[in-house]
């Protein structure tokens, strides 16, 4: 094995010079590492900073507005409508209901399964 070369290297002849030649390959090999963990570690923080600012920007937008409300409110009589057109159609559909009551199909919805009081 006295013959044989690494990155221009000649394998050395005794015990000793082989450790100290493997030690410094190894110490330039943690080198080379510990520099490119650096250079992703400011890559990282490039981005988080980045990501910061562009949540920044987002978050403090004013709100654009809402849409109209597009059904009339739940009322105690409206919600006793719904579940005795329920009762007397019962092959009618959510949306059905919802079209016949003047209200969207979720609050039907809401209202059959009893999660609005």
């Amino acid at each position: 094995m006295s013959n044989t070369r690494y990155n221009g290297l000649e394998w050395p002849t005794t015990k000793a010079k082989q450790r100290l030649w493997v030690a410094t390959i190894m110490s330039k090999a943690i080198d080379l590492k510990q520099a490119r963990i650096n250079e992703l570690e400011g890559r990282i923080e490039a981005v988080v900073d980045m990501l910061d600012t562009l949540y920044k920007e987002l978050h403090n937008r004013p709100p654009i507005g809402r849409a109209p409300a597009s059904s009339q409110p739940m009322t105690p009589a409206r919600r006793m409508a719904i579940r005795l057109d329920h009762a007397k159609n019962p092959e009618m559909s959510q949306m059905q209901l919802a079209q016949r009551n003047g209200v969207n199909s979720g609050r039907v919805s809401e209202e059959l399964a009893g999660k609005r009081e």
